[in-house]
Parts: structure tokens; C-alpha cells; sequence
């Protein structure tokens, strides 16, 4: 385990992307209106090319989080469980509890003053100081908003009290590293507040054929598609011949997303054969 932590003021797109390949505790506040998108979900194409705040990927699988300046990020890459201890008691002591099966940190009066996601190894967190997140998006606006209340910590009070619980040294300053372009996910956008869907969702049914791969971490065969991609497609009524799984796929498909698009994209990643194919 790390005993060292960063804290920084905005730089929150490269203090993810330097957790995607390092072990490490990061600290920050940002600085602007920003959007923060899962690894799984993204908006409508025409929406994401238009987006007037700022959009980062975050290195779990979670839900759309809009962040105001002066909140509170925090991405941890290692152990986490001796940190969500402390996590628990530094919001409980202010009025906030994360209840079993929930991935907040709610008052008595059931608001969210944090949202996290935890992954194996890795903890990812916004809290929330304010709560006027504004786009040009209407949709994006009103649903990452609601059920959120400010819960008013600094940086500094964050920071300080992990450092010390932990024993961590605090730096103020990231190693230089390159960072890649962001890119729009394919999955449909739930927001981290409400767990709603943020834009409007259509599904199409398709006959399907998908290669069959042995998966680690289920330690079973499993289709090729995965269950990253499970806020995109649902996979269903399958049945395996030979190294290959034949079933009903259903893709969810929002706003002004191309189903062609969507198609093409499961065909190049997943080698994923629609009945129109063949």
C-alpha cells in the first residue's frame, strides 16, 4: 500500500488517468463545471459533441456525476477497505451515512452529499459542496441535481483527515505523464443522484452469434460481450454450440445514437454477428 497521497486543485482528468496505471490516494477540488462519465456510459453523440463543461472518464463502472466548482473528488487506486472505514467515520461524524447496498452517503432527510464506486482495487468519489451543476444540456442539468444536498467541506479538511488516519504524506504536485483524448461511451446514462435514466431509451431485439471466452474473474465461460457493456445491450434466451453462444440481444439505444453505429461497434470489439449478417 501507497503512504502517499496527492492534493490538488482542478487536474482532476489527469489525477484519474494516473490512477488508471498507478497505485495511489488523490485528493482534489475542482475547479470548474464538470461532467464525470463512467467506463460503461456515455450521452447522446450530438449532446457530448456540444457539451459546454468540462467531461472526464472515470476508471470505474458507475453513474453520470455533474460536479460544481469547490467539490470534492477523490480516486483511490489500491486497498480500499481500511479507507471506506475511515471514509465511513469522517461522514458520519458530519450527519452523512452510506447505507448497505447503496453507493452514497445520504442525511436523515435521504439527500446525497457523496457519491462513490468502488471496483476491485480502486474507490472513486465526488462530494458535493453545491449544488447548482449547470450544461447546455437540459436533461443532464436536472438529473444530476436531484436528491443532492451540499454537505460544505474543504479540501484541506479532507485531505488532513485521511492523511492522518492513514498515515500518508501529502504532495501537491503529479508525476508528468501523457494523457489520452477522452472518448464518448457507448453504454446509456444513469445518473449517480436518482439512478435514472438521464435520456430517453429505445431498444431494438436482434438475433445474435458470439464467440465464447473463458472469463478470470467469473472463472466460467462467458459471452465475449462481457458485462462491461450491460448499460448498452442485454444479452438473453442463449444457448452454446460448439465455442459460440446464439441468443436474443437487446441494444439500448439513446437520444440520437445510430443503431448501425451501435452494431458496427459490437461487430469490430466482440466479433459479434447479427442474424441480418448472415
Amino acid at each position: 500500500m501507497t503512504n502517499k497521497m496527492y492534493k490538488l486543485k482542478g487536474q482532476i482528468r489527469e489525477a484519474v488517468n494516473y490512477l488508471a496505471k498507478n497505485k495511489g490516494l488523490i485528493v482534489g477540488e475542482v475547479d470548474r463545471h464538470t461532467i464525470a462519465f463512467p467506463v460503461n456510459q456515455g450521452v447522446p453523440e450530438n449532446v457530448f459533441k456540444n457539451l459546454d463543461v468540462f467531461p472526464f472518464t472515470m476508471n470505474t463502472y458507475a453513474y453520470v456525476s455533474g460536479l460544481s466548482k469547490g467539490d470534492i473528488y477523490l480516486s483511490y487506486n489500491g486497498s480500499i477497505t481500511f479507507l471506506k472505514k475511515i471514509l465511513n467515520k469522517f461522514f458520519e461524524e458530519r450527519g452523512f451515512k452510506n447505507y448497505r447496498g447503496n453507493y452514497s452517503y445520504k442525511d436523515r432527510n435521504g439527500l446525497k452529499g457523496a457519491a462513490f464506486a468502488r471496483n476491485i482495487g480502486r474507490l472513486e468519489m465526488v462530494i458535493f459542496n453545491s449544488i447548482d451543476f449547470v450544461c447546455n444540456s437540459k436533461e443532464l442539468t436536472r438529473e444530476v441535481n436531484d436528491r443532492k444536498v451540499a454537505m460544505n467541506v474543504s479540501l484541506d479538511e479532507v485531505a488532513d483527515y485521511i492523511s492522518k488516519e492513514m498515515g500518508f504524506e501529502i504532495e501537491t504536485a503529479l508525476p508528468r505523464i501523457d494523457y489520452p483524448n477522452i472518448k464518448n461511451m457507448r453504454g446509456v446514462a444513469l445518473s449517480c443522484t436518482n439512478s435514472n435514466k438521464i435520456f430517453p431509451v429505445r431498444e431494438v431485439k436482434y438475433q445474435v452469434k458470439i464467440p465464447k471466452v473463458w472469463s478470470k474473474m467469473q472463472r466460467a465461460f462467458v459471452p465475449k460481450i462481457g458485462e462491461p457493456y450491460t448499460d448498452l445491450c442485454y444479452l438473453n434466451k442463449t444457448r452454446i454450440v460448439d465455442d459460440f453462444y446464439f441468443g436474443e440481444l437487446t441494444l439500448f439505444l439513446q437520444g440520437n445514437n445510430s443503431e448501425e453505429e451501435i452494431k458496427q461497434f459490437l461487430r469490430d470489439k466482440y466479433d459479434c454477428e447479427f442474424s441480418t449478417d448472415r
